[in-house]
């Protein structure tokens, strides 16, 4: 099977979604599927760094880089600037596609855009869906129903596709994944605080990802001051520029104690701040329809696999592979539940252990490799495209 995976983002980049890709793009060549992904040529603060150093993937798939105007470096930040590069990446990736790639059958895309264009050159379009506008017009439901196959990472998803007139044959159900060899690694907590140069003499409550306001973060921040000084919430990860200064701001000017930010760092120390906590948090909020129904974290599926119990919000899109049994759930957007859950958690080692195991089992049902089983077989349920 020869699939075109389309990107239109600048890869590798810190972002939850360029590991996804690539964790992905590895798993479908490592069944025997021919891979090769497209992304625009444009400007990157990860310099000198290749898609498989960076995330640590085999190099089983092709990268191909196209051409886009790029006045995003100069500091034109406007709609303008992006609609601009995006026309630009979509005809250079049509033309690439219809003169270099005639034998490829599939395109694979997280673009609804590049999917409806695309719909041209009579491929098969195969759209990941992680989000859906507010306002779903009847463009969008027209080029939503035109895709030959759509994969839905949650069951809200699923549902607003189906209320927009996609017939529900066409979709499949699919959470994100995990490389369980990656996060399930033999280091002890205290050799991972060495390595971190993190404190041995902390209860450490770990947050890893993007610092979005619908994340959750700054209820997380404000839940330190229910918690002793025997704890401290440490923040892993960085989002967009603004994001973690913001954060730090919210943190001073409400005179925050016992947090720490580490800013981004590699992809390949997050196993071992996983590794360093004894608490993982999930603090996603209410307020917001993407948090609620719509998201399936990558950092859900990597605490899992690390062994450590999981505090969460109790959210549709988290419930869907959370449960009782597997971590423990707090009210969204309460500070105050959400230190108390933490503290139940640090209180109570049955409670910690018994969640943590369930988890780690669970989680071996979420991994790349069966992500992309599935994906395949949905896909060949056309014969002539599966060739």
């Amino acid at each position: 099977m020869k699939i075109i995976y389309i990107l239109n983002s600048r890869m590798p980049t810190e972002r939850a979604y360029g590991i996804q890709v690539a964790k992905m793009c590895e798993a479908l060549a490592k069944l025997g599927a021919e891979v090769v992904l497209l992304f625009p040529k444009r400007d990157n603060s990860l310099k000198g760094q290749d898609c498989f150093s960076y995330y640590g993937v085999e190099k089983n798939f092709e990268v191909k880089q196209i051409f886009s105007v790029d006045l995003l470096k100069y500091g034109f930040l406007n709609i303008f600037s992006f609609w601009l590069g995006t026309l630009s990446f979509y005809c250079g990736a049509f033309l690439y596609i219809l003169f270099k790639m005639p034998n490829f059958k599939i395109v694979y895309t997280r673009d609804f855009y590049a999917a409806s264009i695309l719909k041209i050159l009579r491929k098969k379009i195969v759209l990941e869906i992680h989000n859906l506008p507010k306002r779903i017009n009847l463009f969008y439901k027209f080029f939503l129903r035109a895709n030959d196959k759509i994969i839905a990472i949650t069951n809200g998803l699923k549902e607003g596709l189906i209320e927009s007139g996609v017939d529900s044959n066409k979709i499949l159900l699919l959470p994100d994944g995990v490389d369980l060899d990656k996060f399930n690694i033999k280091v002890s907590k205290e050799a991972a605080r060495d390595k971190l140069g993190l404190p041995q003499n902390k209860n450490l409550v770990l947050y890893v990802g993007n610092l979005y306001k619908w994340k959750g973060v700054y209820t997380l921040a404000l839940a330190s001051q229910f918690l002793s000084a025997k704890e401290t919430i440490i923040f892993v990860g960085g989002g967009v520029d603004e994001d973690l200064p913001k954060l730090k701001n919210f943190i001073t000017k409400n005179n925050l104690q016992n947090i720490q930010t580490s800013g981004h760092r590699p992809y390949s120390e997050v196993p071992y701040y996983l590794k360093s906590a004894d608490v993982l948090v999930l603090p996603n909020s209410a307020s917001d329809k993407v948090s609620e129904l719509f998201t399936s974290p990558l950092k859900l599926f990597e605490y899992m696999a690390s062994g450590k119990p999981i505090v969460a919000s109790n959210l549709p899109s988290l419930r869907e592979v959370l449960n009782d049994k597997n971590a423990f759930f707090f009210e969204p957007d309460n500070p105050k539940d959400l230190a108390d859950a933490i503290k139940k958690i640090l209180e109570n080692r049955n409670l910690s252990d018994m969640i943590s195991k369930q988890a780690f089992e669970d989680v071996k049902n979420y991994t790349w490799q069966k992500r992309a089983e599935k994906i395949l077989n949905f896909i060949k349920s056309a014969d002539e495209y599966a060739k």
